[in-house]
């Protein structure tokens, strides 16, 4: 960002390109938002998927499902 010196007259017009810049970034957060906002759905972890979402060696959890 850089240091300008506005003058009274300036003044206007640099306040209406700040509102507008100000917009911009308003509807940019909206919009990534309601994008990453939507809820995901539930499901059900297999043997592979659960080892791998518990760091744990597939062979680990099948032996202690079946004892």
């Amino acid at each position: 960002m850089k240091d300008t010196k506005l003058t009274f007259d300036e003044l206007p017009s640099a306040v209406s390109h700040i509102t507008k810049e100000l917009g911009e970034l308003k509807q940019l957060i909206l919009q990534k938002y309601t994008q990453t906002s939507s809820p995901q759905q539930d499901r059900l972890l297999n043997t592979n998927d659960a080892a791998i979402f518990l760091n744990l060696a597939v062979s680990y959890t099948s032996q202690t499902v079946k004892s």
